[in-house]
């Protein structure tokens, strides 16, 4: 009887003793992960031409660019500071003309020089869709929109709206430390 109850308190014992580790929180992901000084220069620099907005929910403060006009497809910086993390989100307007998966090409003044698919909706999906659209244009080309008629509108054509675009990607890539 002694013998069980020593064997029962050295396990009780054991037991206390080892407990689990406290879960880590969850590490920034490397493609979205923000710092405290780029967002710190967002922030007192940047963040004056944008009008801020939070999401109650999920406390994500998202920035739009105060001095445009609405095209399809509106970029907005989504900053969400508990996870440091930040992320771009392409917003769509007068949706209801565009498939689902939305369908860009871009060219030259003379000839295409191609097409990208963007299905998803996830950050992954827009980032990998604003890098194309951000790559083309400083390339310089015209940047298409397929509708659900199949027609190929243009979209992001004049200097001012490619330049209010491309200011605001880059202000997303600085805060993201990529430029």
């Amino acid at each position: 009887m002694k013998f069980l109850l020593t064997v029962a308190s050295i396990a009780l014992l054991c037991s206390c003793v080892h407990s689990t580790t406290p879960k880590q929180p969850s590490q920034p992901d490397p493609k979205f992960r923000t710092t405290q000084p780029s967002r710190l220069y967002f922030k007192n620099m940047r963040s004056y031409y944008y009008q801020q907005s939070t999401q109650p929910s999920t406390r994500i403060d998202l920035y739009n660019l105060k001095k445009h006009k609405p095209y399809p497809l509106q970029p907005i910086i989504a900053d969400n500071w508990m996870q440091d993390e930040a992320y771009i989100l392409l917003e769509c307007h007068a949706c209801e003309q565009f498939p689902d998966t939305l369908l860009f090409r871009k060219s030259t003044t003379q000839e295409s020089s191609g097409i990208y698919t963007h299905a998803g909706r996830d950050p992954y999906a827009q980032l990998a869709l604003a890098n194309w659209l951000f790559d083309a244009l400083q390339a310089g080309h015209k940047i298409e929109l397929r509708t659900i008629n199949q027609e190929w509108v243009p979209i992001l054509q004049t200097a001012p709206d490619r330049s209010v675009f491309l200011h605001v990607i880059k202000d997303y890539l600085r805060l993201i430390e990529k430029i």
